[in-house]
């Protein structure tokens, strides 16, 4: 499992995330001549899993839904309509094993 960090904006005044840059002022410097850098850029761990499967003893790997449907030719449509009807979310683990062993199946 790997996980991506990714920029969500800065956090202003209030507390509120947004796109703008927001610089704070570090009264510290005016008082004690010390500076330090105030970032307040706002960051949100992002699942970026990556499965496998092992098909004859090859392993066939599979990121998301499009990578997933290449490994099943000609079964696209059942899978994508599994999906839908199970709200199949490809950053939750346990529902890629869930689809995994319907397709599987097939």
């Amino acid at each position: 499992m790997a996980i991506e960090n990714t920029s969500q904006g800065y956090k202003n005044a209030f507390g509120v995330t947004q796109q703008a840059k927001v610089e704070t002022l570090n009264t510290n410097q005016l008082n004690y001549g010390v500076y330090e850098n105030q970032y307040t850029e706002v960051h949100k761990l992002a699942n970026q899993n990556e499965y496998c499967i092992f098909r004859d003893n090859v392993p066939l790997k599979f990121k998301n839904k499009k990578s997933l449907l290449k490994l099943f030719p000609g079964k696209e449509n059942l899978i994508e309509s599994y999906m839908k009807e199970k709200k199949t979310d490809m950053k939750n683990p346990k529902d890629v094993i869930t689809l995994v062993n319907y397709c599987l199946g097939l």
